[in-house]
């Protein structure tokens, strides 16, 4: 069988909820074969303006970032990814509010999960990639 995804990156500054979706996609027979875990913001913006990187096809992405501004955070991330295919799932403690609604009409983002996700979460996740194909 083929896995859904080649790479996956997960940038989340908590450990603990780190820890956990990487256990999740890790547990989901053929759902990624490799996962890169980021707890640095830097690295995350860094990383993606390298021109010689194998790119991740979904970035899991925490937008509640200690001493972040998350709209400009946001705008780099999406910014740096419109030059490749990358797609882009936003996580965050909170519930979902106005400003995510926003941006889930654009076409990196495609989906908006609040923490802690769980397995049916990728399975939703899978559906939503495809379509954003």
């Amino acid at each position: 069988m083929e896995y859904q995804f080649k790479l996956l990156l997960i940038f989340d500054d908590d450990p603990v909820s780190q820890f956990i979706l990487h256990t999740i996609i890790k547990r989901k027979p053929f759902f990624a074969k490799a996962v890169h875990l980021y707890t640095d913001s830097l690295q995350v913006t860094n990383l993606l303006k390298e021109k010689n990187i194998e790119v991740p096809e979904l970035i899991f992405l925490c937008i509640d970032i200690p001493g972040k501004n998350r709209d400009e955070f946001l705008e780099e991330i999406i910014s740096l990814s419109t030059s490749n295919t990358a797609r882009i799932v936003l996580m965050s403690n909170s519930p979902k509010d106005r400003v995510i609604d926003q941006l889930l009409t654009e076409r990196k983002i495609i989906a908006f999960f609040q923490k802690p996700l769980i397995s049916k979460d990728l399975d939703e996740l899978i559906i939503s990639y495809k379509k954003s194909e």
